[in-house]
C-alpha cells in the first residue's frame, strides 16, 4: 500500500481515493490481475512479466481507480497509473536493448540477436502507440527515441551482411512505427535542438535539424552503400513502370502517385505519398505550394490538360517542338502547385518522363544526378523547351508568388496574396538581421 500511495504524481485526493477503496483480497484475487492485465496487454506489457512488488503496486492503483468516487481523483490516477506502465514498458525496452549490445559484442548466434532487436521493437513499437498526439516534448516519446536510436546506431554499426539483412527486416516490419513516429521526432527534435542556447546541458546528445530523407536513412540506420543501392532500385523499378504507363491511352491522377510511391521507396515515409489536403503550407524557394484544399482540383485539372494534349497530339499530330513545349509547361505547373508533402521536383520530373515517353523517348534506368543534363535529355535537348523549365527554376528562386490555378476564386486568390506578402516581409527581415549580425562580426 505505501508503494501505490508514494508514486510520483498521486495527489493528495487521489492518494485518499486509493485508501478507502483499498481490498487486500480483491487486490490479490485472480478477477482484478486478470482484468487489469488485459490492460497492460495493449501497452505491449504482459501483467506477469512485472516483478510481484511493482505488479501489487500498479494493482493497489487499478483498484482505487475503479472504486474511487470523485471524477478529478480517478483522473489523477489513470495518469498516474498509464505513466507508471509506460515507465514499466520503457524500463523492459531498455533491458532489451542491454540484452541485445551484449548479444552482438559477444558471439551470439544471428537468430539469438535477430529475437532481441524484435523483442526489443515489439516494446518500442508498443509505448508509441499509447502516445500518439501527444506533445512532441512529451518525456516517454522522447524516451522512446532515444531507445530506438540505440537499436539503429547498432544496426548501422552491424559489419555481417546477413546480420544487416536481418536487421532490415525487421526494420521492415516495423516501418509503420519507424516512419510514423521515429522520423517526425528525430525531425522536430532537431528543430528544437537548434533553438536552444548554445551551450546548454540537455543531458543527451544535441540533434541537428535535418531534412527527411537524412531522417530516414539515419532511423532505419542505412550505409551510403545502402542508400546507393536503395536509389538504384527506386530508378529501375520506376523507369520500367514509365514505360508500361505510357503504353495506356491516358494519364491519370493514380498514376502520378504510383510513381511517387516508387521512385520514393525508403527515401520518405509511404504516408508522403499522396497529394497533400490539409492547409498545410509548403514554400519552395520564393514560392508557396498550393493549400491542401485546392490541389485536388487543380491536379484533375492539370490531367485533364495532359490528355488534351495527347488527343490534339493523336489527331492533328502536333510538332515535336509544341508537344515538348506544352509538356514542359505542364511540369512546370505540377511543380508550382506542390502537390505532394515531399519530393515534388523529382516527381515533376517522372511526368515530364511519362509525357515523354509517349514520344518514343526511353528513360534511363541509371540514376541521373545533373538536374539540367537530365531535364535536356528527356526533352530531345530542345533548347525552347529547356528554356520554359529554366524561367520557372528562376521564378522560383526569386519571384513570391503561387499557382494560379483555374478552380481557385478570386477571394481565395486574396488569401494567397496576403500571406504570401506576410512570408516575404519576413523573410527580408530576416535577411536584414543577418546581415547586421555580419556586419558586427
Amino acid at each position: 500500500m505505501l508503494e501505490a500511495l508514494t508514486t510520483r504524481g498521486l495527489s493528495d485526493e487521489a492518494a485518499l481515493e486509493v485508501v478507502a477503496g483499498y481490498d487486500s483480497e480483491k487486490i490479490d484475487g485472480p478477477e482484478l490481475a486478470e482484468e487489469f492485465g488485459i490492460i497492460t496487454e495493449e501497452y505491449g506489457l504482459p501483467l506477469d512479466q512485472v516483478p510481484e512488488q511493482e505488479r501489487r503496486r500498479l494493482l493497489v492503483l487499478y483498484n482505487g481507480l475503479k472504486e474511487g468516487a470523485h471524477t478529478s481523483a480517478q483522473d489523477n490516477i489513470g495518469e498516474v497509473l498509464e505513466t507508471a506502465i509506460q515507465e514499466r514498458v520503457l524500463d523492459q525496452a531498455l533491458a532489451r536493448i542491454d540484452a541485445l549490445r551484449e548479444a552482438m559484442e559477444s558471439s551470439a548466434s544471428i537468430e539469438q540477436i535477430v529475437e532481441r532487436v524484435r523483442d526489443s521493437m515489439h516494446s518500442l513499437d508498443a509505448i508509441a502507440r499509447t502516445v500518439e498526439g501527444a506533445d512532441p516534448s512529451d518525456r516517454i516519446k522522447e524516451e522512446v527515441f532515444q531507445r530506438f536510436n540505440s537499436i539503429a546506431r547498432l544496426k548501422s554499426r552491424a559489419v555481417k551482411p546477413e546480420l544487416r539483412r536481418a536487421f532490415n527486416e525487421i526494420f521492415d516490419e516495423f516501418g509503420e512505427f519507424i516512419e510514423g513516429d521515429m522520423v517526425p521526432f528525430r525531425i522536430d527534435q532537431g528543430i528544437r535542438d537548434a533553438n536552444l542556447p548554445e551551450g546548454e546541458d540537455m543531458g543527451r546528445e544535441r540533434l541537428v535539424p535535418t531534412t527527411v530523407e537524412q531522417a530516414m536513412h539515419e532511423m532505419y540506420g542505412r550505409s551510403p552503400a545502402e542508400v546507393k543501392e536503395l536509389k538504384v532500385r527506386n530508378r529501375q523499378e520506376v523507369a520500367a513502370e514509365i514505360i508500361r504507363l505510357a503504353r495506356e491511352p491516358y494519364v491519370t491522377l493514380d498514376m502520378l502517385l504510383e510513381l511517387h510511391r516508387i521512385n520514393n521507396q525508403g527515401i520518405v515515409p509511404k504516408e508522403a505519398s499522396r497529394f497533400r489536403t490539409q492547409e498545410e503550407v509548403v514554400a519552395f524557394g520564393m514560392r508557396a505550394g498550393l493549400l491542401g484544399e485546392d490541389v485536388g482540383p487543380e491536379m484533375e485539372r492539370l490531367v485533364e490538360r495532359a490528355n488534351d494534349l495527347i488527343d490534339r497530339d493523336a489527331l492533328k499530330g502536333l510538332s515535336t517542338l509544341r508537344y515538348e513545349i506544352e509538356v514542359a509547361s505542364l511540369h512546370n505547373d505540377m511543380l508550382d502547385i506542390h502537390p505532394f508533402p515531399d519530393r515534388n521536383g523529382s516527381t515533376s520530373l517522372l511526368f515530364l518522363e511519362l509525357m515523354m515517353t509517349r514520344k518514343d523517348y526511353e528513360p534511363p534506368t541509371e540514376r541521373a544526378d545533373d538536374y539540367y543534363g537530365q531535364l535536356a535529355r528527356i526533352l530531345g535537348y530542345n533548347p525552347a523547351a529547356v528554356a520554359v523549365v529554366g524561367f520557372e527554376q528562376a521564378k522560383i528562386a526569386h519571384v513570391p508568388g503561387f499557382f494560379q490555378g483555374e478552380t481557385i476564386s478570386k477571394e481565395r486568390k486574396r488569401q494567397y496574396i496576403d500571406e504570401i506578402n506576410k512570408a516575404a516581409e519576413h523573410f527580408v527581415q530576416l535577411k536584414l538581421k543577418r546581415g547586421k549580425a555580419e556586419t558586427a562580426h
